[in-house]
C-alpha cells in the first residue's frame, strides 16, 4: 500500500537568525548565528531549544529559571519589532526572521537602562521643552562623539536649531570601564567664539567627559555654556 503525503503533512525546518547584544554577546556561543526550528514554531520553543543549544552562562543571564520565561530586563525584538507589539513568547517564527536579545540593563557594579527609541525620542523631546522653559537659548549646540551626535541632532530640529559642531573626547573603553581620565581626541569642529553653547551627549555617569568638554568650549571662546 503506497501513502501519499500532502504538503499539509509535511513538517519543514525553518531557519531564524539569533543576536545577542551587549553584555549577552560574549556568554553567547556566536554573538550571530542561524538556528533551524520547526515551522510554525513559536518563541517559547524557540527558547526550549535555546536551553539544549547554549552555554549556560548566557541561560543563567537570559532566562528566569523560576518561571521558565525570560527575565524582566531582557528586550526581544523580532525583525525589529519587540515581542510585546507581537503576540509575546506565542509569536510563530517564519523562515529568515531575526531575533534580537538585549538586556535593558547591564553593567558591572553599576546598572545602566538602555532605553528603547520611541522613550529616548520623548525623554529629549522632554529635555528640548525644559531647555525653552529655561529661556537660555543656544546658538551652537555641541554633541559629543559619538553618542552625542544623536541628541545633538535631535534637539537641533526640537529647538529649531541647524547649527550643529562636533567634539570628541576619549573616556569609555566599554559598559562602565573608562580611562583614568578623558581627553579630547578632535577638538571643535567650528568656532564658538562669542556664541552661547549648549553640550550634548548621551552619557553622564561620573561627568568627567562634560566637564573636559566644557572647559575646551570656554577656552575656545564661547560666551556662555550649558
Amino acid at each position: 500500500m503506497m501513502m501519499i503525503c500532502t504538503s499539509s503533512d509535511l513538517v519543514m525546518d525553518v531557519k531564524v537568525k539569533l543576536r545577542f547584544m551587549a553584555v549577552l554577546k560574549p556568554l553567547a556561543k556566536n554573538p550571530v548565528y542561524e538556528l533551524e526550528i520547526e515551522e510554525g514554531a513559536t518563541l517559547s520553543v524557540l527558547l526550549k531549544k535555546l536551553i539544549q543549544e547554549e552555554r549556560k552562562e548566557l541561560l543563567a543571564r537570559l532566562l528566569d529559571p523560576s518561571e521558565a520565561s525570560l527575565q524582566s530586563d531582557i528586550l526581544v525584538l523580532i525583525n525589529g519589532i519587540e515581542i510585546s507589539a507581537l503576540e509575546g513568547l506565542n509569536t510563530k517564527l517564519r523562515d529568515g526572521d531575526e531575533v534580537v536579545f538585549l538586556p535593558t540593563v547591564h553593567g558591572g557594579s553599576l546598572e545602566f537602562v538602555a532605553p528603547w527609541w520611541d522613550e529616548f525620542y520623548f525623554k529629549i523631546l522632554r529635555l528640548a521643552d525644559l531647555i525653552e522653559a529655561s529661556g537660555f537659548k543656544p546658538d551652537i549646540i555641541v554633541g559629543v562623539a559619538r553618542g552625542g551626535w544623536i541628541v545633538a541632532r535631535l534637539l537641533s530640529d526640537f529647538l529649531d536649531n541647524p547649527n550643529v559642531v562636533n567634539v570628541k573626547v576619549e573616556f569609555y573603553r566599554g559598559v562602565a570601564e573608562t580611562m583614568e581620565e578623558p581627553k579630547i581626541s578632535q577638538p571643535l569642529s567650528a568656532s564658538v567664539k562669542g556664541c552661547k553653547v549648549l553640550i550634548a551627549d548621551d552619557v553622564a555617569d561620573t561627568g568627567k567627559s562634560l566637564e573636559v568638554v566644557k572647559r575646551h568650549v570656554e577656552e575656545k571662546g564661547a560666551s556662555e555654556v550649558k
